[in-house]
């Protein structure tokens, strides 16, 4: 076997250099993306005109038990949410930044968007100095470069909000090094450090829970030591979990009452049954760099079963190499690859896409390096042909394809947000008393739960923001003077169903009957479809629907426009994409 020379320090610092720049370009459409999604919630939070009060240390917290009620009569959360639900984080150091950011900034969102960019090189240094230490320069250099590129940091680059991702990633992985550090040496001090950045890092976001999984997975490749000493080399990042798990837990943060999230301490049930396959959905999002969650039904059914197929072969020749490789190399490669796959778990109890990824990707930037450094820089007879498909195969995914991907992501993240934010803009120009604004969208999109604080772009909420449907075509049926009845077509629900559901689970399905209450406003639900959701409700008003201070929309792709109601017994379509008169 014939082993390449090895890149010197000069040209792995060269190389790393045009990494940044590579990454900087390929993530440059995110500093020109306005406000996204929960973005609006957190101005306004800061500017004190959220419903709910919140401190600088608790701008994750959504939805509580004190406010849910509020939240609801306003609109802010829709007349199906469920009665349960709770949508609480406990990330009070990302919360902090996140405040003295928009303190700092003034809502700009380039300067905020910039400084996620500067996490980003952070974390890419970080993973470099881990991998340096463990690994040889050129597999590092490979590995680093598969990191760095790939669509799991497009998301939390453009949407501001999740930046606790990257903050968590980049001090995670510091902690983590820090204990590689400490189990070389067994340096007290190192021990601490290790300690304390898991905690920091813990603090930013609960993401930084799956650096448990590379832990845990360097201890159990050790066997070579006693169990006991293995056994403590879980310490560090145990002294960080533990608190943190009984104070958040203590505090009331997690989720309940949502499809979107299924909290492993609330829902444990619920959980286990949706694991199985975000696991893997998630699996394939990695190894593959796609985001198979977002494909149509039909894509799916024969795409994923290909991917998954695929991907088991070419995993197969991985591991072919890996036993090829010396013990020490084989423990590092094995404590990468199961480390990947633990630190999938604790991300499981979100809705799967790449953006959870980005922790798990360390794990998969080293076992591609390794593959690669084997296929490309090793003279080696025994090597298979498939090894060189696998390797030109993963090259392909990882150093074109990824990054191809993350750059659309980014654009395509960006081109969303300016959407949203000029027919959110150009809806709020039209109403003269803004805070007064009485607003009923009758079919609406994504965008309600960040909606009311979007309309002058600085968070001011309209008095009441009431969605009546989330959904594509509904019919509108005018009843008598404050009752009208939206019906969707058979098997079809008002609102999304599965992981799309944010607002009510799907264990809480409705029946016909079912009445629910929100300030001013009755809905029964007439019929239900398949799925559980409603596909025909009622809606009763405490005031005549012809009311002028009762403002009807519906939201289509270009944009919000006003409803004008049919007189009582008559009715009308309404479609997402009909363009307005």
């Amino acid at each position: 076997m014939i082993i390449r020379a090895q890149p010197s320090p000069r040209q792995a610092s060269v190389w790393f250099a045009l990494v940044l720049a590579l990454g900087v370009l390929t993530f440059l459409p995110t500093l020109r993306s306005p406000l996204m999604f929960d973005d609006y919630l957190h101005v306004a939070m800061i500017e004190g005109t959220y419903p709910a009060k919140r401190s600088p240390l608790d701008l994750y917290n959504f939805v509580s038990d004190a406010d849910r009620a509020v939240l609801r009569d306003r609109g802010v959360i829709p007349w199906w949410s469920s009665p349960q639900l709770t949508i609480r984080f406990f990330r009070p150091l990302s919360s902090a930044l996140m405040w003295a950011d928009h303190k700092a900034f003034s809502n700009r969102a380039s300067l905020l968007h910039l400084h996620g960019l500067v996490w980003w090189m952070l974390a890419v240094s970080a993973v470099r100095r881990l991998l340096r230490r463990v690994l040889s320069e050129r597999v590092a250099m490979l590995a680093v470069t598969v990191f760095a590129l790939g669509q799991w940091h497009a998301t939390p680059l453009a949407w501001i909000a999740n930046r606790e991702a990257i903050v968590s990633l980049a001090l995670g992985t510091f902690a983590f090094d820090a204990h590689v550090q400490w189990r070389e040496r067994r340096t007290a001090r190192a021990g601490l450090v290790a300690a304390f950045l898991f905690a920091l890092a813990l603090l930013s976001g609960e993401y930084a829970l799956a650096f448990g999984g590379y832990v845990l997975a360097w201890e159990l490749t050790r066997r070579s030591e006693p169990i006991v000493r293995r056994l403590g080399g879980l310490v560090p990042f145990v002294a960080a979990a533990v608190p943190y798990l009984v104070i958040r837990s203590y505090l009331g943060y997690g989720t309940r009452g949502t499809s979107f999230y299924s909290d492993p301490i609330h829902a444990p049930l619920v959980f286990l049954k949706t694991a199985p396959s975000r696991i893997l959905t998630l699996f394939v999002d990695g190894w593959l760099s796609v985001d198979a969650h977002a494909w149509t039904e039909a894509q799916a059914s024969w795409g994923f079963a290909l991917a998954v197929t695929g991907l088991g072969v070419a995993l197969l020749a991985v591991w072919s190499i890996v036993n090829s490789i010396d013990e020490v190399g084989r423990g590092v490669a094995l404590a990468f690859f199961v480390g990947s796959v633990l630190a999938l778990l604790p991300v499981l109890a979100v809705a799967p896409t790449p953006r959870l990824l980005g922790i798990s990707a360390i794990g998969i930037g080293v076992v591609v390096a390794l593959l690669l450094e084997h296929a490309w820089f090793r003279s080696d007879t025994k090597s298979s042909g498939l090894v060189g498909l696998v390797a030109m195969g993963f090259a392909f995914v990882h150093f074109i394809y990824g990054p191809t991907n993350a750059w659309l992501t980014c654009q395509q993240l960006r081109k969303t947000a300016d959407s949203f934010a000029a027919s959110a803009l150009q809806l709020g120009n039209k109403i003269d008393d803004l805070p007064k604004a009485d607003l009923v969208v009758v079919r609406g999109l994504g965008g309600m739960f960040f909606g009311p604080f979007s309309l002058d772009g600085i968070g001011t909420p309209v008095a009441h923001w009431r969605i009546l449907s989330q959904t594509g075509h509904v019919l509108l049926l005018r009843k008598d003077a404050r009752t009208i009845d939206v019906v969707l077509p058979t098997g079809r629900s008002l609102y999304p169903t599965g992981d799309a559901n944010l607002f009510r689970s799907d264990a809480e399905a409705m029946n016909a009957g079912d009445e629910l209450t929100a300030q001013g406003m009755r809905a029964t639900v007439i019929d239900v479809a398949k799925s559980g959701g409603p596909s025909h409700v009622r809606f009763e008003f405490d005031r005549d629907l012809d009311d002028p201070a009762l403002r009807f929309l519906s939201e289509r792709f270009d944009g919000f426009h006003d409803v004008a109601l049919p007189a009582a017994g008559f009715g009308m379509p309404l479609e997402p994409w009909a363009v307005a008169p």
